[in-house]
């Protein structure tokens, strides 16, 4: 009685697995024919071989295509190429499973590679292209917009180290608008360049202190004002990560005043000069 329930279960299981069988008839055993309408299967000379459904003497219909190099495709082919649903596996171990157009991976999709990397979501002419997610091997992970294989648009990236930028990028970098948290709870909000913290930003540390004001290549530079725990504020210019002076005009006016003590002409000159270089400023003509 056990024994016949599970030859029934064995046989509803095989009934309903999908089937790869076609309703066309055989093609001729002599591949020197045209193969129209039928299902057959034809051997190249390279090695490569096709199995799979024909019409007017070319690949039309569901099929595989098996490679002598290993890779193989399995789904369904228009006038000869790769057009619908299909699966490609190469022989590194990556793989695509989703839509074609012409040959070329065309639509929703997924893309995995043999490290375990993979990439679920839209594809354009065989590359990354409109919305989707990829997650890296080592736990990095993207959500968001690609062009041409790169992150481009708005997107989150979220680092394995628990990292996180949320906002726009272009050709594969932070670029534009967004949010950089750090784990420790660090934050930047702000404008970026080439994935470097380049313009207006906002940086607020996890102990507290902030810094509002402009950055270049990831440093203070520029106008801006930070606010230390204990409630100093430092605010005027900034040059590299350091704090130079309140404003140009009280720059100068330091510079003039030890320029001043000078017992000749030209030696205030001499220590203005020095004095303007070490602020990163140049005398007024």
């Amino acid at each position: 009685m056990i024994k016949l329930k599970l030859l029934t279960l064995l046989l509803l299981i095989l009934f309903t697995l999908p089937s790869y069988a076609s309703d066309l008839p055989p093609c001729p055993k002599d591949q020197t024919q045209t193969y129209h309408n039928c299902f057959g299967t034809y051997t190249f000379a390279d090695g490569n071989k096709y199995v799979g459904e024909f019409k007017d003497g070319t690949y039309h219909g569901k099929g595989t295509y098996t490679f002598a190099s290993g890779n193989k495709y399995v789904g369904e082919f228009k006038d000869g190429t790769y057009h619908g649903k299909g699966t490609y596996t190469l022989a590194s171990g990556n793989k695509y499973v989703g839509e074609w157009k012409n040959g070329k991976n065309h639509g929703n999709g997924t893309y995995t590679w043999a490290d375990g990397t993979k990439y679920v979501g839209e594809f354009k002419d065989n590359k990354r292209n409109g919305k989707g997610t990829m997650t890296v091997a080592h736990g990095s992970s993207y959500i968001g917009e690609f062009k041409d294989e790169k992150f481009h648009g708005k997107g989150t990236y979220t680092f394995a180290s628990g990292n996180k930028y949320v906002g726009e990028f272009k050709d594969g970098k932070s670029h534009g608008n967004g949010t950089y948290t750090w784990a420790d709870g660090t934050k930047y909000v702000g404008e970026w360049k080439n994935d470097k913290r380049n313009g207006k930003g906002t940086m607020t540390d996890a102990d507290g202190s902030s810094y509002i004001g402009e950055f270049k290549d990831e440093k203070f530079h520029g106008k801006g004002t930070f606010t230390f725990t204990s409630g100093e504020v430092e605010s005027g210019i900034w040059a590299d990560g350091k704090y130079l002076y309140e404003s140009v005009e009280s720059a100068r006016s330091e510079c003039a005043k030890e320029a001043g003590k000078a017992g000749t002409e030209y030696a205030a000159k001499q220590i203005e000069k020095t004095c303007l270089a070490e602020k990163q400023l140049e005398p007024e003509s």
